[in-house]
């Protein structure tokens, strides 16, 4: 009883990663994925990627001390967990594997807790094939949290939480506003 067009996607730092994953191995199964503090994995550019476009929102902080906004090595310095292409490499990969206009529509969020100390830009790459959309939540001085959730970790560890998104319900709302066409 699952509707195969709305099979969806997410997750937080390695879960991110799956889901790019995922999009990359099957994506003819999902719908639209949408990783969080997770930039696209080198080792999945090895992989065949079919023509089958896949909506995808990304939610990033430029301050994330373990997934680099600049891409790089993923994890603590003495602990390594791979290489990741930069946040906007990830972005743009999706935006010509989708056929996305490369003209963004960018907007900056009002700063709902400015006591958080972050803002959020919001990046849209609209008219893809089969109506697919990329889109970044760009969460300036954000860290390797979930926007608006538990600060799981003290901020020296994993940086700040932005308060102005809540990223469960942008997630939601993008997957309900992108089935499968």
């Amino acid at each position: 009883s699952i509707d195969p067009h709305r099979i969806f996607a997410t997750g937080i730092s390695n879960g991110a990663m799956m889901s790019y994953r995922l999009a990359i191995e099957i994506p003819e199964k999902i719908a639209a994925i949408a990783p969080v503090a997770g930039a696209l994995p080198v080792d999945l550019l090895s992989y065949y990627l079919s023509d089958v476009p896949i909506s995808v929102c990304i939610l990033s902080g430029t301050n994330d001390p373990l997934v680099p906004w600049e891409g790089g090595m993923v994890g603590f310095p003495r602990n390594p967990r791979g290489i990741v292409l930069s946040v906007q490499d990830s972005v743009m990969f999706w935006v010509v594997h989708n056929n996305c206009s490369i003209l963004v529509n960018s907007t900056v969020l009002p700063d709902v807790d400015p006591a958080d100390h972050t803002w959020v830009q919001r990046d849209t790459y609209s008219h893809g094939t089969n109506a697919t959309e990329v889109i970044l939540y760009k969460i300036y001085n954000g860290g390797h949290t979930w926007p608006d959730g538990y600060q799981y970790l003290p901020e020296a560890l994993v940086g700040r939480t932005t308060h102005d998104i809540n990223a469960t319900t942008l997630i939601w709302e993008f997957f309900v506003n992108h089935p499968k066409q």
